[in-house]
């Protein structure tokens, strides 16, 4: 179901609920705490960088106790956020990465196995495509892409003829090997 949002709020770019506000205006808030439980929470720093985190718990057997709300204050306060919040934790903390076409869990989700949650936060980064020009029999022109709406591109690397290259702009490779 998609419905367009308006009022107050028709001109954001994301919208999120989420629980305990952490760290408010550079300033990490404190609670008092004493419940330690698995977390999941997100951040941003002042550069508008992401930062996500998630904390394991349940299995003191194993070292993963959780952590209370004073503790992930002061974490993400430690990482750099400006503001940070406490999100779905307990038995859904799950933190996944795409490899690939795989999917890898990172953490050790304290039901034992992920849980089918209706709750998620994605991160989607487009597909980057670069411009390949001037090709000859033993060289080549790449181009980095130019912008992608509301997506900066750097730290680009090219991998040719098993030798990797760090593309600003455009890169001209030479002596390449024939075909």
């Amino acid at each position: 179901v998609q419905r367009d949002v308006v009022g107050d709020y028709q001109e954001a770019d994301n919208i999120s609920g989420t629980g305990v506000t952490l760290v408010y205006d550079g300033v990490a808030n404190v609670f008092n705490d004493k419940n330690r439980h698995p977390r999941t929470m997100i951040g941003v720093k002042a550069d508008g960088t992401l930062v996500f985190c998630t904390v394991d718990g349940r299995h003191p057997e194993d070292l993963m106790y959780g952590m209370t709300y004073d503790e992930l204050s002061a974490l993400m306060y430690h990482y750099g956020c400006v503001a940070a919040y406490n999100m779905d934790g307990g038995g859904s903390t799950t933190m996944v990465i795409r490899e690939g076409s795989e999917l890898r869990v990172l953490n050790s989700p304290s039901d034992g196995d992920e849980r089918k949650d209706s709750n998620a936060i994605l991160v989607v980064i487009p597909e980057i495509t670069l411009n390949v020009s001037e090709v000859t029999e033993s060289s080549l022109v790449i181009k980095a892409p130019t912008q992608i709406e509301g997506v900066e591109v750097s730290n680009i690397k090219v991998t040719v003829d098993g030798k990797i290259y760090d593309l600003v702009d455009t890169l001209k490779i030479e002596n390449l090997k024939s075909k």
